[in-house]
């Protein structure tokens, strides 16, 4: 009889487990069911394959911003981050703010790289002493970084660039980090 029993429950199991599976492969595969992927969040036809093409580095020099204006005057492409502690920023998001249709956001910046062309943080230096180098600049180097700065002077800057932001453009777009 206990046999009989578990062999009915076995197969219980199994056709039970059949019809579950069934259930997620239909509904797995209507689209109503599934989420919209973000092109068509951004307007574009469900199936089609989409690139994105954004503009990093804004604001570091004049020569950044004037490939920025151009490239989206042009239509070409429609966004771009601005690097707000660059000696170039103010310029290009001013120009973003009379330009609407420039999705113009803030590039978190933690470092500076160049060796003669530095800046300092958005933040004041007092409230981020470990993200300053012995020249006063950001540090060259992720790893100095790393090495000198505490999590919360790394927020304190992430944090800093976007009243800023708002306040050149008057309104609020994304963040990057590359």
């Amino acid at each position: 009889m206990k046999t009989l029993f578990n062999k009915l429950l076995s197969a219980s199991v199994i056709t039970i487990s059949g019809i579950i599976l069934a259930i997620f492969i239909f509904f797995g595969s209507c689209q109503m069911w599934q989420k919209p992927t973000n092109s068509v969040k951004l307007g574009f036809p469900a199936g089609k394959k989409v690139l994105l093409l954004h503009m990093d580095d804004a604001g570091m020099c004049e020569e950044a911003n004037a490939a920025v204006r151009s490239y989206i005057e042009k239509g070409y492409l429609q966004s771009a981050a601005v690097m707000m502690p660059c000696p170039s920023a103010r310029p290009v998001v001013e120009w973003a703010a009379a330009n609407t249709e420039a999705d113009i956001g803030a590039h978190l910046t933690l470092t500076s790289e160049w060796k003669s062309y530095r800046w300092g943080p958005v933040a004041p230096a007092a409230e981020v002493p470990g993200l300053i180098d012995p020249d006063g600049m950001m540090w060259h180097d992720v790893p100095d970084v790393v090495l000198h700065a505490t999590p919360q002077e790394v927020d304190r800057e992430i944090r800093a660039p976007m009243p800023l932001h708002r306040k050149w453009t008057g309104r609020s777009e994304h963040r990057s980090t590359a």
